[in-house]
């Protein structure tokens, strides 16, 4: 364990995705600055040391792209791509051009990752994909969550946290509810199901409220009496509250979960991520969840 003082301008969000990455070899960090002038602090992890700052005008978040590679989105729809070189040091910044029309239909920042592929969803639900594994990043056609007939029912993505992947299913999660437009952080009531290589629609989930809290209490009761009464809180939780969740996450392994969190609970709903079958809820884990973190490899 060690502690490397970086400096006092790391920007710090609600939704703290983005924020930091490592390089595909964990050998450096880089960590997004906003004073309101952003850039990049590069750690090199080995040495236990702060390298340097790297200046990323117009661009915002830090997303791994190789390892000596990062790259950040751009307010007119572009991606800064930054390489450093093995001390730490830039070697290179260039600037893509537009891979999505920001004042049409803007991304989330809000991007996963399946393998060497960056996803990323835009508020009418289109799926930028972008390729990190060459010596070039490329930027592929993009491609949509929704049918004609999904969107005249007015369904959208949603939430704080709206998409994961389970890598060895090649399995996109989305989070969605039905809304107007700019409805992109509303909590949702489903999660649909996409097969990575046919970008078809394979499962939908209906979730259920992922539990209540109040100042990291739960609430519930019953939990102790006899059956069937131990189950009323469930009972009620289901058949009264709406699912409101803001944030998903899947676990990596064989028989991954599907964990659901609140933006203002701090209990966590888990479902079997491969049949949808809810499975129960767990918490509370502290006042609030606002971003889940499962770990992953990259073979």
């Amino acid at each position: 364990m060690a502690e490397i003082p970086l400096p006092a301008k790391r920007a710090t969000d609600a939704v703290a995705l983005g924020h930091a990455a490592l390089s595909d070899d964990d050998r450096f960090a880089a960590v997004f600055n906003w004073t309101p002038r952003t850039s990049l602090s590069i750690v090199d992890l080995k040495k236990r040391e702060f390298v340097g700052e790297i200046e990323i005008p117009g661009c915002s978040l830090v997303y791994a792209a190789g390892d000596r590679r990062f790259l950040s989105l751009c307010a007119d729809g572009s991606a800064m791509i930054v390489t450093i070189d093995d001390s730490g040091h830039e070697a290179k910044k260039e600037r893509s051009q537009p891979f999505f029309d920001p004042r049409k239909d803007p991304v989330t920042e809000k991007g996963v990752r399946s393998g060497n592929q960056w996803l990323f969803v835009s508020f009418d639900g289109y799926v930028h994909p972008i390729d990190v594994s060459g010596e070039t990043v490329r930027f592929g056609d993009a491609w949509s969550l929704f049918s004609d007939a999904d969107r005249e029912a007015s369904w959208r993505i949603g939430g704080l946290q709206h998409l994961a992947v389970h890598e060895p299913s090649g399995r996109l999660y989305s989070l969605v509810h039905r809304g107007g437009r700019d409805t992109h952080k509303d909590p949702g009531d489903e999660v649909w199901v996409y097969d990575l290589k046919t970008r078809r629609r394979i499962d939908r989930i209906k979730l259920r409220n992922p539990g209540l809290t109040l100042y990291g209490f739960p609430i519930e009761f019953g939990r102790s009496w006899p059956a069937p009464f131990n189950r009323l809180s469930d009972w009620l939780l289901d058949t009264f509250a709406p699912a409101s969740v803001s944030s998903i996450q899947v676990t990596q392994d064989a028989q991954p979960r599907l964990v659901t969190a609140s933006q203002f609970s701090g209990s966590l709903g888990v479902y079997d991520a491969l049949s949808g079958e809810f499975i129960g809820r767990v918490g509370p884990t502290g006042w609030t969840s606002d971003v889940i973190i499962a770990p992953w490899g990259r073979g």
